[in-house]
């Protein structure tokens, strides 16, 4: 498997664990809230949508290619970290191998 590919892959699993425990921590806290709570704060959250009247696709569509740039940006430097920690090293010049020069 190339560097590239094995960076990639562990760049990819670590941003879904991310992702992971950020869903497991939403669904924790929304269950501690209880029916009522849970509804209450649902509640809350429609009446700020429908008084700020955010329907405005222009700017879904900016916030969209905004919040991917910014999720692909940081996956690309998880995966460049990732592949430079799994580079192979070096190989030492021909002068420097054990064997040769005798």
């Amino acid at each position: 498997m190339r560097p590239q590919t094995g960076g990639r892959l562990f760049s990819w699993l670590f941003c879904s664990l991310l992702f992971g425990a950020y869903i497991h921590n939403k669904a924790i806290r929304e269950l501690a809230m209880g029916r009522d709570g849970y509804l209450a704060s649902q509640s809350r959250n429609f009446d700020k949508v429908v008084t700020l009247n955010a329907h405005n696709a222009w700017a879904g569509i900016f916030g969209a290619l905004l919040v991917l740039g910014f999720a692909f940006g940081v996956y690309e430097l998880i995966a460049s970290l990732i592949m430079k920690f799994l580079a192979p090293a070096k190989p030492a010049p021909e002068s420097q191998q054990l064997g040769q020069g005798f």
